[in-house]
């Protein structure tokens, strides 16, 4: 059986209250897989529902009201994979069913004005060996081409490089 290349992207909605034609817009015109998005801004009672994907969301009820999700298509096999609990990161996981390997999702997200914990990104990257992992990880670094580098960015370039993640 030969399969298309999988279409994901990320994106930092910063509030989804009135994005939904820009989120249908997106999912349509790229003809996306899988989107990840971070930066929801939706409230816990508020469900995720768009037509032909399935919803993987993941709400903070006593943080600062950040929700992360995953949609991915109906069409493609996966199942929720479960996340430890995390001290700083917002995180949600899929693992999508492959050929040979199967491969795991995160969309991620970590406030700026949160601390950087490596244990958190131990947790998540020990999740699984084949791993994607997308988000808004509010990082800047010059070796990334960023005009500037922020106080984390010097710590998270190093993680990428120690642990080889390509960023």
């Amino acid at each position: 059986m030969n399969r298309s290349p999988l279409l994901i992207a990320t994106w930092n909605a910063r509030s989804l209250h009135h994005k939904t034609d820009e989120l249908l817009h997106l999912l349509d015109n790229e003809n996306l897989d899988v989107l990840l998005i971070t930066g929801m801004w939706l409230s816990s009672t508020i469900d995720l529902q768009v037509l032909g994907y399935q919803t993987h969301k993941r709400d903070w009820f006593d943080r600062d009201g950040n929700s992360v999700a995953i949609l991915i298509r109906d069409s493609i096999q996966h199942q929720n994979k479960g996340i430890p609990d995390l001290d700083l990161v917002e995180a949600v996981a899929i693992t999508i069913a492959g050929e040979t390997n199967p491969i795991t999702l995160i969309g991620t997200y970590i406030p700026l004005y949160r601390r950087l914990l490596t244990q958190d990104l131990e947790a998540i990257r020990d999740l699984d060996p084949q791993l994607l992992w997308g988000g808004h990880f509010n990082v800047t670094h010059q070796v990334w081409d960023c005009p500037t580098t922020n106080r984390r960015g010097p710590q998270f370039h190093t993680y990428t490089y120690t642990h080889q993640l390509i960023i």
